[in-house]
């Protein structure tokens, strides 16, 4: 299997998004994944990116899945939590 891809999403890709790309880094870490990739991008530049999946916070998931149909999109509700970030990426890894 492939290494997992995340593009974390954000209005803006400058602020949230990076926060969120920090701490989904250090779960895969946690969880003993060391090859991933993980970037950061705004609202309209994400699409036809084709990651293992899209994460953003739950507020923007609707319009995250809306843009990006059949997509995998999983919604953070808190950016803080290891564990709900770990359960985030747990179904696209192979551990």
């Amino acid at each position: 299997m492939s290494s997992p891809y995340f593009v974390v999403v954000c209005t803006f890709g400058a602020g949230s998004s990076l926060m969120l790309r920090l701490n989904v880094e250090a779960a895969l870490k946690e969880l003993g994944c060391n090859d991933f990739k993980v970037e950061v991008s705004d609202m309209g530049s994400c699409k036809n990116k084709n990651p293992s999946a899209y994460l953003c916070s739950t507020v923007l998931l609707s319009n995250l899945e809306s843009q990006n149909p059949g997509a995998p999109v999983v919604g953070i509700k808190d950016f803080y939590n290891k564990q709900s970030l770990q359960d985030a990426v747990k179904p696209f890894l192979s551990l």
